[in-house]
């Protein structure tokens, strides 16, 4: 991981999202297995299966997954996802 020091500025607030594929699907079982998810949000299939409706993208930044979705032609981001997301959650509920 490039330390967080050496990014410029504007690498660190422009992100490239790619639309999901199905050869993704190693990189979210990874990212998904490190917490406890229970949503549908959390299952690749799911995310892959309504990715044309919802216009799925997704980029990994900082470590974590970060999914961005379109419903109704409003664009947000869910909760992102990765093993430092799962450590601050623990934190958090502590």
């Amino acid at each position: 991981m490039i330390p967080y020091e050496t990014i410029t500025t504007e690498e660190r607030l422009i992100l490239e999202f790619k639309e999901i594929e199905l050869n993704d699907k190693p990189i979210f079982d990874e990212f998904f297995h490190d917490g406890i998810y229970h949503a549908s949000e959390a299952c690749f299939g799911t995310l892959f299966i309504w990715r044309g409706c919802y216009e799925t993208s997704w980029v990994i930044a900082h470590g974590a997954l970060i999914i961005k979705v379109t419903v109704n032609n409003f664009t947000f981001v869910m909760p992102a996802f990765g093993e430092l997301v799962v450590i601050y959650r623990k934190c958090w509920l502590n």
